[in-house]
């Protein structure tokens, strides 16, 4: 949703206030810095009592909002709704007509590349704090003889019930992809970085040169973007890996089988 802000702040000449970040802003070093979370970015003070009453106070007005149509220069829209291109292009009209948009929910199904033109800015406001930097960079300091080095993300916790199922993968099926990834790249030598939302196994994983860590979700997330590669059943969290590092995806399924070039994703 940031990423939505800041294009329509830039394209639009939008200005925005996300407290929708509210819980995540602590990580980043411009929303850190600002009450209000805006773009553009302005520094203010900090009083997480007074964002919490902000936010609250604005989601019950956006609520009431929703069901009012005969207001001119405030609306209020349930980005859920918006499913086709055509619902994204006529919401982003309704944000030119109104003086004050409130939003709620968040824009899906909308492929990365609408934000190329302003990705350069997203980079920017969400450069993470430098607090974080040893624990992003401790797997690829640890993999630095590696000559490629690959990012695993293994989404279980959720995936085990979520869609009966659909995308959850055994530990072991995670692992011959990773043979199946060496096989590719051979004879260079291979390193994984694998990020995991349980405890595994670690003995699984012993015929390969790998750095595991659990938890850890923020640092996880900006250590796979460092990967020069990366291999995730579909997954929000690796898809944010994916996109912020430009880090070329492969998507996994349980048919594990030899790889290609072209099995890797950009966007």
């Amino acid at each position: 949703m940031s990423c939505f802000m800041i294009k329509w702040a830039e394209e639009l000449g939008a200005l925005t206030f996300n407290f929708g970040l509210i819980q995540n802003e602590k990580y980043f070093t411009k929303s850190q810095n600002d009450i209000f979370l805006r773009y553009p970015y302005k520094k203010s003070f900090k009083s997480r009592r007074i964002q919490e009453i902000l936010a609250s106070s604005l989601n019950r007005i956006s609520l009431r909002f929703l069901k009012l149509k005969f207001l001119k220069n405030i609306k209020s829209l349930d980005l859920l709704q918006v499913k086709k291109d055509k619902d994204l292009y006529e919401l982003e009209n309704c944000l030119q007509k109104h003086g004050i948009t409130l939003l709620r929910g968040f824009v899906h199904n909308q492929p990365y590349s609408i934000f190329r033109n302003v990705f350069s800015k997203i980079i920017k406001y969400l450069e993470v704090s430098s607090l974080y930097a040893p624990k992003i960079n401790e797997p690829l300091e640890n993999l630095k003889d590696c000559d490629v080095i690959v990012g695993v993300a293994i989404r279980h916790g959720d995936y085990k019930t979520w869609q009966n199922g659909k995308y959850y993968l055994s530990t072991e099926t995670y692992q011959k992809w990773m043979e199946k990834v060496e096989s590719f790249f051979a004879p260079r030598k291979v390193g994984f970085f694998i990020a995991s939302d349980e405890e595994q196994d670690l003995s699984i994983f012993e015929k390969h040169h790998s750095f595991f860590r659990s938890g850890h979700p923020l640092e996880n997330l900006y250590s796979l973007a460092k990967c020069d590669f990366l291999l995730s059943v579909p997954s929000s969290f690796a898809g944010w890996a994916y996109f912020i590092g430009e880090t070329p995806f492969f998507k996994l399924d349980e048919k594990v089988r030899k790889l290609s070039i072209n099995d890797f994703e950009n966007w």
